[in-house]
């Protein structure tokens, strides 16, 4: 924690304290020397006390005010001891005294006020002076120094041992002073996310940093890239890059982590789509000026403001800009490695999604800096539980299917009041307008790369939902190569009687054009198709809805809303 105030920075000289008091053991002054009592013998941890006490007044800027009056150095000294008290940092001497009662606690403000109002606390105070009956701060105009350059050295000594007190806790250092590990110019970028960028500091604690040239040349990766599932970002050591390029790098590959990339491509083409959130990603950082953008990675003006997918809609459609395009792990490569490697004993969304929510607060709490308002509309998607699929689905039954209403009849008395039989009453009942045309199709994929299991799945959600919305019939087809016409089917009896025909190819329009032409079909009755998604182009002129399974893709981009079941 003190260490760079003996380092290139910030050099505290150490004096001997000519003609000292018997009683005193060392004093600061205002530039910045140490002035001990040599002749005073102690131990090493009461010396280390009272050198940490003077240390504390340059690391806490108490010479700024310009004003050393007794009282005011007091009250420096109670915030000191305090300091110290809760670090257990030594051992204070005997001869120097403990807080005063009531004075544990508050600002150098509060406590200076304290002071000037109650002469005993403040005659207490003068007793925790480490120069005796002097005061432990002296002014001294013969060398002038930047006092904020010893805060800083102080503050840069506290992260450093706070962050090498984790790594002990965690096991990944051995001990405080161990220092097998060095700091390279990749770990310091590593680093200074933790230290200096709270909204992404969270996500970065939760992976490794692996700088092995072995496996880098292994995996064919020229700079970096990351590996969600195994929660491990690799850094090319043989790379040379400057301080702040390094810092654009981790950046780059923090935010493929945190936005989930992995599991957004839905379907899509791999290359295509990491080179699309390259250049998201990379116009951020710039705007939000985090380091130095390396040269050659990929950066375009006229993506700007618009979100990985509408860039991956126009990179499709340029086949020559897709020839020349390269990631951080090399021409042809996706820097975003997948792997199904679940994480143990955590869910990696929930994990992502709690680091982000805290870091976004911490950021603007703190003011941390500009934010780009595409990078705000993604964290604030990516903090938001998703909804699932089966409900998604719930939503899409509850805008085709209303609630039945009821109205009052009389064509059936109620025999609930048998006290006054003699009085007839109406009953409710569902309005029969509302039952007509309360149906819909369903087309099943029925190729034979089609899963049984996500077919059933697929087939009891219908059904659950059906049977919720009164929905008493259905139309089913199956479909491959041909369409098998099941005819008008029970909802309460689909899951036993409904048998699987066909099994042959991918192609949906005859069975979809089977409904639309029959006309005992209401109109107004909407469509469901299930399919695996490795199915031909269709079209359909009335509304409709596709399930298909999670990370599936259509081979075309399709007109209704489409549920992905997992």
């Amino acid at each position: 924690m003190f260490a760079r105030f003996f380092g290139p920075v910030s050099h505290i000289p150490i004096q001997k304290w000519e003609n000292a008091p018997k009683d005193a053991w060392c004093k600061v002054t205002s530039s910045g020397i140490l002035r001990f009592n040599h002749r005073l013998r102690g131990q090493p941890r009461e010396w280390a006390w009272v050198l940490a006490q003077c240390l504390l007044h340059l690391g806490f800027g108490h010479f700024k005010t310009g004003n050393l009056s007794r009282v005011y150095v007091a009250a420096c000294d109670i915030v000191a001891v305090n300091f110290l008290s809760n670090l257990k940092i030594g051992t204070r001497p005997l001869d120097i005294g403990a807080v005063p009662v009531g004075l544990g606690s508050g600002s150098l403000h509060s406590l200076l006020n304290r002071l000037r109002d109650d002469g005993d606390a403040f005659k207490l105070a003068l007793t925790l002076s480490t120069a005796g009956h002097e005061a432990t701060m002296e002014y001294d105009n013969t060398r002038i120094i930047d006092h904020s350059k010893s805060e800083a050295a102080f503050a840069a000594g506290v992260r450093e041992a706070a962050t090498t007190a984790i790594g002990v806790a965690s096991g990944e250092i051995k001990s405080m002073s161990d220092r097998a590990k060095q700091m390279t110019i990749i770990r310091r970028a590593w680093k200074w996310f933790i230290d200096h960028y709270p909204l992404l500091g969270g996500v970065v604690a939760a992976y490794d940093l692996v700088e092995d040239r072995d496996i880098c040349h292994r995996l064919k990766i020229k700079i970096a890239a990351v590996d969600i599932g195994l929660k491990e970002i690799y850094a090319n050591p043989l790379v040379t890059m400057r301080f702040e390029e390094w810092v654009f790098v981790m950046g780059h590959e923090i935010l493929h982590a945190a936005l989930r990339h992995d599991k957004k491509r839905m379907g899509r083409d791999p290359w295509i789509w990491n080179a699309a959130c390259d250049f998201v990603i990379n116009g951020w950082l710039i705007e939000m000026g985090v380091g130095q953008m390396p040269a050659g990675l990929l950066h375009d003006l006229t993506f700007k403001g618009k979100s990985a997918v509408e860039v991956y809609n126009i990179l499709c459609t340029d086949i020559r800009r897709l020839r020349k395009l390269s990631t951080l792990r090399g021409e042809g490569a996706c820097d975003i490695i997948e792997s199904d490697q679940p994480w143990e004993n955590v869910d990696a969304d929930n994990f992502v999604r709690l680091a982000l929510s805290r870091g976004f607060d911490m950021h603007f709490s703190q003011e941390r800096g500009y934010l780009p308002a595409g990078l705000i509309e993604e964290i604030r998607a990516a903090m938001m539980p998703p909804i699932p699929w089966d409900v998604e689905l719930g939503h899409w039954f509850d805008r085709h299917f209303r609630p039945i209403q009821e109205v009052r009849s009389w064509r059936r008395f109620s025999r609930t009041q048998a006290v006054t039989p003699d009085i007839p009453r109406p009953i409710m009942i569902p309005y029969d307008t509302m039952k007509d045309g309360r149906t819909f199709g369903v087309v099943i994929d029925s190729s034979g790369s089609m899963d049984r299991s996500l077919l059933g799945k697929a087939i009891g959600s219908v059904t659950s939902y059906s049977i919720a919305k009164k929905v008493k019939d259905i139309r089913l087809v199956f479909c491959d190569a041909h369409a098998y016409d099941e005819g008008w089917v029970k909802v309460s009896s689909i899951l036993n009687r409904v048998r699987v025909r066909g099994r042959g190819g991918t192609v949906l329009q005859p069975g979809i054009d089977l409904l639309e032409a029959d006309h005992d079909f209401p109109k107004n009755a909407p469509i469901m198709i299930i399919t695996d998604a490795q199915c031909d182009h269709f079209k359909i002129k009335r509304e409709h809805a596709i399930l298909i399974p999670a990370g599936a893709r259509m081979s075309f981009v399709p007109v209704g809303e489409v549920f992905r079941m997992r």
